[in-house]
């Protein structure tokens, strides 16, 4: 057992909903899939819904004390590019926060099962 995990505390897993690798965040903003602009309308237990003009989708991640920082800082608005499952902040420094997403309705795997080898994948 590798030892007792909170969600998003040293989270080495790039799994969606983890932490962005550094190349997806490069193909995502250089070369993105399936960019759509949105507004953050709710930040609940690892749950981040969007709003696309009417349309709600959720997603889920595990850094939401962070993203709930930057969202009170810089605003709602943000880009989610579902083919590279990235969630970005278009006025942060640096040009972007990235985030890694995945729908809510798909099976989430937790940092916990990640750590104690109990899945393996796809990343």
């Amino acid at each position: 057992m590798a030892g007792r995990i909170r969600e998003g505390s040293n989270c080495r897993s790039h799994a969606p909903g983890h932490a962005v690798h550094w190349i997806q965040g490069i193909h995502s903003r250089d070369t993105p899939r399936s960019p759509r602009t949105g507004h953050i309308t709710g930040i609940e237990r690892g749950v981040i819904t969007v709003d696309f003009g009417g349309q709600f989708v959720r997603y889920r991640n595990h850094h939401v004390r962070k993203l709930r920082a930057y969202v009170k800082t810089y605003g709602t608005a943000v880009i989610v590019d579902e083919g590279w499952s990235v969630l970005r902040i278009p006025p942060s420094p640096g040009g972007h926060s990235f985030y890694a997403v995945r729908e809510d309705l798909h099976k989430y795997v937790s940092c916990k099962r990640i750590a104690d080898g109990l899945w393996a994948g796809p990343f």
